[in-house]
């Protein structure tokens, strides 16, 4: 069956997300993959004894995926940074229970000697107690609003007021800590690089994330613990959560801290929940073996490398021997993964690599604007392109509101000898927090680009853009009754509007959006139908 005939049968399946949970518990990283749509892709194009290759592996959830199904593969991966690799080689090594279990009570030790730094004034006794988080306001100083403390195996909330002498014995109690860990960590800190995008200003020190007890605490167990593999992979899962964050722990701004209402947990009890999770619920054994050369992979083989993808070469992948590729690329500026990852590297030790990541950032040193941006990516795809076998497929995951990006990234694809064969769009219920000006621009969804060898050479269209976003519309609704914008735009009108080189002529997807909503009528929040 040709390429084009499979993502045909593809496109008219019925598929719904399975619930089921294919990921192992330890586990973190921005901009996921989910799992269920991988599974869904890989167990309709690839097929058994295939080799797949993803370029930029992140979280691993293509190896998740493909562990569920019922045929084998082999996987040949990258990734620059460490950290989320570390995630994958913690599933492989396949742990046992009482083996997690050994760590675990090494941590606890560790856990006894630095509680001392979390124990506060209980309610109506003469004891201290393990607070479980605090709620602070930050302006030109430290005011704590509420102690969240574990009294009989509950947590009960003591809130400030001026007359209840508990909570002002242990506000000065945290103040004194604060100041005593300030001096403590002053030599453990780091200044990190300046980055406005990122919410990094001039001078700032990582310490400026977490609070100082917080800070000395992780350096403690980094220096007893931090060798430690199991355990440095159980912190590493919940390090987003000992800094400090807003009340809905917004783990995709890691440098971001609100001035009100800011949690600050007992990292030793999330250390510990995590430890007791794991434990309990540690999923099936993956089925994939970790080898390390190309000429040993065969069947349920899993191949990692940790460099910079334009990097690999010949001796890493042979030419023409990858029959998929499936691949989620960095979106230009949307996710600073290394940026983000320095404080993994700080608190773990996993290696990053700024110097050559592959996204535009405006960052002081280790400057990569969009010109080497979309260079790398080319060397990246023109690899891809040779590793690839003749009749081999790429699909791509890309999702990015601006127009003239999609029309940029499809160049590159075309000077990498790949061209666009066809789109389509797999729905979501959750909204993504790339947000937009409206319900009606907000990043929905997953958009698929499937790539063949080849170049696309097109010539622009006499026609108006406008006539051709209104035909497409006129077709597309033969077969539709109602959808949303970016289901029309990711199922046919994204290559309509490539096909007749007319791309460019957006920047934004608010611009595309008020031309179909011309043809459009809506029917609820966010579906539309066509005008009669």
């Amino acid at each position: 069956m040709s390429n084009t005939s499979k993502i045909k049968y593809f496109k008219n399946l019925n598929y719904s997300p399975t619930k089921k949970a294919f990921e192992d518990k330890v586990s973190f990283y921005w901009s996921k993959k989910s799992i269920s749509d991988l599974h869904h892709i890989t167990n309709h194009f690839a097929k058994k004894n295939d080799v797949i290759f993803d370029p930029f592996f992140g979280s691993g959830s293509l190896m998740y995926a493909a562990n569920n199904l019922d045929f084998d593969v082999s996987i040949i991966a990258n990734e620059i940074n460490e950290l989320p690799l570390n995630f994958v080689k913690f599933s492989l090594s396949n742990f046992s229970k009482e083996e997690i279990q050994k760590s675990y009570n090494l941590f606890l030790v560790e856990f006894k000697k630095l509680s001392k730094f979390y124990d506060y004034k209980n309610f109506y006794y003469d004891e201290y107690v393990n607070i479980d988080k605090l709620i602070i306001d930050r302006n030109n100083q430290i005011d704590v609003k509420e102690f969240h403390l574990i009294s009989s195996n509950k947590v009960k909330k003591l809130t400030n007021n001026i007359k209840n002498e508990i909570f002002q014995f242990n506000q000065n109690l945290y103040l004194k800590r604060f100041k005593k860990c300030k001096s403590l960590i002053k030599d453990l800190d780091i200044e990190l690089l300046e980055n406005s995008r990122i919410a990094i200003k001039k001078g700032m020190n990582l310490s400026d994330i977490f609070n100082p007890i917080n800070f000395y605490v992780l350096k403690q167990l980094q220096s007893s613990l931090g060798k430690n593999f199991i355990f440095n992979t159980i912190l590493a899962s919940v390090l987003h959560l000992c800094r400090l964050t807003d009340l809905k722990s917004q783990s995709q701004f890691p440098f971001w801290v609100p001035k009100k209402n800011v949690i600050e947990r007992n990292i030793l009890l999330t250390i510990q929940k995590k430890f007791l999770s794991v434990i309990k619920n540690k999923n099936n054994p993956n089925k994939f073996k970790l080898i390390n050369n190309f000429s040993k992979i065969s069947s349920n083989n899993i191949l990692l490398f940790n460099k910079p993808s334009q990097n690999l070469s010949n001796k890493d992948i042979e030419n023409k021997t990858l029959d998929l590729i499936i691949t989620d690329p960095p979106y230009f500026d949307q996710v600073a993964y290394s940026e983000y990852s320095i404080i993994w590297k700080h608190f773990c030790n996993f290696e990053l690599n700024l110097k050559n990541e592959i996204i535009v950032s405006n960052r002081k040193t280790f400057i990569s604007d969009e010109t080497i941006y979309l260079k790398n990516l080319e060397k990246v795809f023109q690899i891809c392109n040779l590793k690839l076998k003749d009749n081999g497929l790429c699909i791509v995951f890309f999702k990015d509101s601006k127009f003239s990006n999609i029309q940029k990234y499809l160049r590159i694809m075309n000077l990498a000898n790949f061209k666009l064969i066809d789109t389509f769009h797999i729905k979501k219920k959750k909204f993504t927090y790339k947000q937009n000006t409206t319900k009606d621009t907000t990043v929905i969804g997953e958009c698929l680009f499937f790539f063949e060898k080849g170049s696309n050479k097109f010539k622009k269209s006499k026609k108006l853009t406008k006539e051709i976003i209104k035909d497409f519309i006129n077709e597309y609704f033969k077969n539709n009754n109602k959808s949303t914008l970016a289901e029309i735009y990711d199922n046919g009108l994204i290559m309509k509007l490539y096909e007749n080189d007319r791309l460019d002529d957006f920047k934004h997807s608010k611009e595309i959006f008020n031309v179909m909503l011309e043809n459009l009528v809506k029917i609820n929040e966010r579906e539309y139908g066509i005008k009669i």
